[in-house]
């Protein structure tokens, strides 16, 4: 049985040893990049300063915009399908809990709700889901007040995760007062060559 002493001493192992600005840590772990004088912002003030748009495998985006019915189940019900496609478009709620509402909507298992990936909770996101023995007797779709659902098709397969080509994000910065431009315009300029590290 592992002694008061070592317990304490392994998490003193745990406890961060380094401190500074993003500029010295970086140089420590050998990258050197020159100190700049960013423009203070706020990213993520309010969920919709994040949108987050699904990519499918087929390139199709998952929009965030209603263009047409939200809540609707396809005009014809196909007897051949088993499955249930369509969009959830989603502020303020993990992906995971919007997943359980419905499941437990149409009394079916979570794993019978299909989805190619989480999404932010702090965000307006949209993405593809697929609703595996979706009940023919239900008349219409789930609405909440956190989440709506478009796009509805009836189809087959189950949506897996891992299964979409990218995620498009539109991201507002709200700032303290409005940055030089030309400074901008050099940073994206180098941001698209360069690219930026994560």
């Amino acid at each position: 049985m592992e002694s008061w002493e070592q317990h304490y001493h392994f998490q003193e192992l745990l406890q961060p040893r380094v401190s500074g600005d993003d500029h010295t840590l970086l140089q420590r772990i050998g990258i050197d990049l020159p100190p700049k004088k960013y423009t203070r912002g706020y990213i993520r003030r309010y969920n919709e300063d994040f949108i987050v748009e699904e990519i499918a495998l087929n390139s199709k985006i998952s929009a965030i915009e209603p263009k047409g019915p939200i809540n609707q189940l396809p005009a014809h019900m196909d007897p051949a399908s088993t499955t249930l496609w369509l969009d959830l478009v989603k502020s303020g709620i993990p992906t995971l809990d919007a997943i359980q509402i419905i499941a437990k909507t149409y009394g079916l298992p979570e794993a019978a709700v299909g989805y190619a990936g989480f999404k932010d909770d702090i965000a307006i996101t949209s993405q593809r889901i697929a609703i595996e023995n979706f009940p023919k007797s239900a008349d219409s779709l789930q609405s909440h007040p956190r989440f709506f659902l478009k796009n509805a098709k009836w189809g087959a397969g189950l949506l897996k995760r891992g299964e979409l080509a990218a995620n498009r994000f539109t991201i507002l910065v709200r700032t303290e007062a409005a940055p030089d431009k030309k400074f901008l315009k050099d940073e994206l300029e180098h941001l698209e060559l360069d690219g930026f590290y994560n």
